[in-house]
């Protein structure tokens, strides 16, 4: 069957040569990957944050909840179900293992994702845009044309759906890049859609409900990158934020860097082998009426080592409306959101900043 033309938004990396990129945007554009390897050694002033944003070490050793989903498909299931409730009420974010990702597939999927940021700054820059739309870019910062101060971070973000018309537009180098994607955007997809049925039925709503209503479901990746940092404590990888989609499944490497904000204090999310890391959005924070949260998270950088993570942000349809889950609304507990298409709320986060908690905010009822 004859695919469907993607929108023009979506076909940047091939629309300009690299030359014609040059001429387009500043230096800084060209990522901090390429700032360390043209030598530098102190932190340029565009990435230094204001004293008030700048890391505070917090001495806080609590790690999140770490659950073993080995048998959340057998007769330990309503157990697992109870702590992954508890995990999404208590923290917003849990570790997994056992979770059907084999080891050999997680290693290709971060191995290639270091090739592809270790590849001459030329060859990245085709897929280099600015236009949050586009289904297929590597950037810097977060919106590196609005943001005030930069974020030491490159990345590079694609979607997963349709993959038959995605995979083309991937990069071509490395070579596997492609089909080591491929086989773990599949496994991944599965994971999210198995871990959304239990948060389903921690909310007590039936197994399928959330898969349900996200319906012709949406996939997006994103590898992020951290070099080494001159100044690691004058900047941050990423600042505090929460993720806007309904699940977000995490793979860090062993250097760490990821803290999640937990009763006011940041709580390093210290790497173990072999797990993922798994963080509610936005969109379940809506659909479960606040009875869980989306919570804050931001990534810090160091001197001594680069760090790599790959990210997939598992939502509703850019065409579904979310709203509170009938079941979880009545008298005593009324709806605390209106509802919203999840492209709507994109769009209105995608024209500011990072902090996405005014748009939630924006939806809340009045209660008065």
């Amino acid at each position: 069957m004859a695919s469907t033309a993607l929108p023009p938004t979506s076909l940047n990396p091939y629309q300009q040569t690299h030359e014609e990129k040059e001429q387009q945007y500043p230096v800084h554009y060209r990522g901090v990957k390429d700032l360390v390897d043209n030598g530098s050694r102190t932190l340029p002033q565009i990435y230094v944050k204001p004293p008030d944003e700048r890391l505070v070490i917090n001495s806080d050793q609590q790690q999140i909840p770490l659950i073993d989903l080995s048998e959340l498909e057998g007769a330990g299931r309503s157990a697992k179900v109870e702590a992954i409730g508890r995990a999404c009420r208590d923290w917003g974010f849990f570790l997994v293992k056992n979770h059907g990702v084999s080891e050999s597939t997680m290693e290709n999927e971060m191995r290639v994702g270091r090739e592809f940021f270790h590849l001459p700054t030329e060859e990245k820059m085709r897929y280099f845009s600015t236009d949050h739309k586009s289904r297929m870019r590597y950037a810097t910062s977060f919106n590196v044309k609005e943001d005030k101060t930069l974020n030491w971070r490159d990345f590079l973000r694609y979607s997963c759906k349709p993959l038959e018309e995605m995979v083309p537009l991937w990069p071509d180098k490395p070579t596997d890049f492609r089909k080591e994607n491929s086989e773990y955007i599949r496994k991944i997809g599965d994971l999210a859609s198995i871990l959304l049925s239990a948060i389903s039925e921690s909310l007590g709503l039936p197994s399928e409900y959330i898969n349900e209503v996200y319906g012709d479901y949406s996939q997006y990746m994103a590898y992020n990158f951290y070099p080494a940092c001159p100044n690691p404590e004058q900047t941050l990888g990423l600042p505090g934020h929460s993720d806007p989609g309904g699940l977000t499944l995490l793979m860090q490497d062993d250097v760490g860097g990821l803290q999640v904000l937990h009763e006011d204090h940041w709580v390093v999310v210290r790497p173990v082998p072999n797990t993922l890391v798994i963080n509610l959005g936005d969109q379940l924070q809506i659909l479960s009426n606040d009875i869980y949260k989306s919570v804050e998270h931001r990534a810090v950088v160091n001197s001594n080592r680069e760090r790599i993570s790959v990210a997939t942000a598992y939502g509703p349809s850019m065409s579904t409306l979310i709203a509170p889950a009938p079941q979880l609304v009545n008298s005593s507990s009324p709806a605390v959101y209106k509802g919203c298409v999840y492209g709507d709320f994109l769009d209105s986060l995608e024209s500011g900043s990072l902090h996405k908690k005014s748009v939630l905010d924006c939806l809340k009822l009045d209660m008065s």
